[in-house]
């Protein structure tokens, strides 16, 4: 079990109601399959923070990730390719969703096969986000999971972005079949969302 995971668990238990009395007793036990959900690498390279925040008034499936330039230079992120939610492409927008009240993740909706470029967007200039020094964007997604009204879920989220997948000159490709390459001025690394509770709504 990673020490980062440990750290969302200590970060979930408040948010669901258990106390330090409840955790020490052998009565509550977390299933395993819970604790090794996210399977998510380890944090590396610095200069971009995460958030997760929802949007009011809107669908439990829609949210909002606020990408913060904590560096003192010019980041640039690529907004979602047809696949990354599912790590088809990078950059890999990584989303585990748990039920609280169960502690199992939940089921993803099903999808087509993933072309990693949008038909209707053009590459690169309209995947670009360029993040100023203590700046922050926003990207705007679509959860592919379906929420029940009254019910509390857990998610998890990392963004990754493979620096070795740079080099590669056939990295993705379009709708055509045509290939294409990843920009080289584009931030690589990876960051993790800390977890963030959503209450279900349709």
């Amino acid at each position: 079990m990673g020490k980062k995971f440990m750290a969302y668990l200590l970060f979930l238990i408040p948010l669901l109601g258990i106390g330090k009395e409840e955790m020490q007793t052998e009565v509550f036990e977390i299933p395993k399959d819970f604790l090794a959900l996210p399977k998510f690498e380890e944090d590396k390279n610095e200069g971009i923070e995460i958030s997760i925040a929802q949007i009011a008034g809107a669908s439990t499936r829609d949210i909002l990730l606020v990408f913060k330039n904590t560096s003192k230079e010019n980041q640039r992120i690529l907004r979602p390719l047809d696949g990354s939610t599912r790590n088809a492409y990078y950059p890999h927008y990584d989303i585990h969703l748990v039920s609280t009240s169960s502690m199992e993740p939940v089921e993803r909706i099903g999808g087509c096969m993933p072309y990693g470029l949008w038909a209707d967007r053009k590459w690169p200039e309209e995947y670009l986000i360029e993040i100023a020094p203590n700046k922050s964007k926003t990207v705007k997604l679509r959860l592919p999971y379906e929420f029940k009204d009254s019910e509390s879920y857990a998610l998890f989220f990392q963004y990754r972005m493979s620096e070795e997948i740079l080099r590669e000159e056939k990295a993705l490709r379009d709708t055509k079949l045509n290939w294409y390459r990843y920009p080289q001025n584009i931030w690589t690394g990876t960051v993790t969302a800390k977890p963030t509770i959503l209450n279900g709504k349709p």
